[in-house]
């Protein structure tokens, strides 16, 4: 995640709980990515944003259903997001 957030610009605590307005949502729309990963394209999107930290609860029960690997996968799409669109538009 903070790979993430030094490539695209995004706070290093954002999460993937966002508002968009319909400028921001289009520019989103607009930007095609061939792999596309929401927190990597809002920030690569060029837009201001914030951060609002959220006080998270414990997980009432049981493990997360997105293992280490899993993970591991996300991060790796939103960094070859971040590249493939820095690449394009350099």
């Amino acid at each position: 995640k903070q790979l993430i957030a030094w490539t695209c610009g995004v706070p290093k605590d954002a999460g993937s709980f966002v508002a968009l307005s319909r400028d921001v949502a289009a520019r989103l729309l607009e930007m095609r990515a061939r792999r596309p990963y929401l927190l990597a394209m809002i920030g690569l999107s060029g837009c201001p944003m914030v951060s609002i930290p959220v006080e998270r609860s414990q997980r009432p029960r049981g493990p997360s259903a997105y293992s280490a690997a899993m993970r591991l996968r996300l991060g790796l799409d939103g960094l070859a997001t971040a590249l493939d669109f820095k690449w394009r538009h350099r």
